[in-house]
């Protein structure tokens, strides 16, 4: 199991192999990792769709919610369960509606803010009641009906999602 030393010169040897093997297991994980990557994002739009169409209707759909009158309101986990839920929205149109997994965080997201409303940990055990609204990181309540992080009037969007103002390879042309 482990090699007897027996000689000093072996010190030399034996830190020399372990350097070489070292160098072929960063060389071997900076390998994958390159190929992950793409090997992920290939994946991911067979489940979540086109990148970019999904996240354009993710993101039209957080700006609609953002719009509300009562968005001012929500606490801050409940606005963070409500983009991650759009985004997940997004993936069921544009890539895979039978996948399990987006429907499971659906009802995952809601689940948290439920939660903390009936004053459970994410995890379900119980803890005392505080609202995320208390302490430094508190939201201001909602100071009037206007929508002003809404999306500038010149961009509208077309039936595929990209805004107008763009040309088919995505750059602007609008003069």
């Amino acid at each position: 199991m482990y090699e007897t030393i027996r000689e000093p010169t072996d010190y030399a040897r034996i830190f020399d192999e372990a350097d070489k093997k070292a160098e072929a297991f960063r060389a071997q994980i900076k390998a994958e990792s390159q190929t992950s990557v793409a090997t992920t994002l290939k994946s991911r739009e067979s489940s979540h769709g086109n990148y970019y169409f999904q996240s354009a209707l993710a993101h039209m759909l957080k700006v609609q919610i953002r719009c509300t009158p009562g968005y001012d309101m929500l606490e801050s986990d409940m606005k963070e369960s409500l983009d991650m839920i759009c985004v997940k929205i997004s993936r069921i149109i544009h890539g895979n509606c039978n996948e399990p997994d987006h429907w499971h965080d659906i009802a995952g997201y809601a689940q948290l803010v439920q939660n903390r409303l009936k004053g459970l940990p994410s995890n379900g055990a119980a803890i005392g009641n505080v609202p995320p609204s208390c302490g430094p990181w508190s939201q201001p309540s909602c100071e009037g009906t206007t929508c002003e992080k809404a999306a500038p009037q010149s961009q509208t969007y077309s039936a595929t999602t990209r805004p107008l103002s763009q040309g088919a390879a995505g750059r602007d042309t609008r003069g």
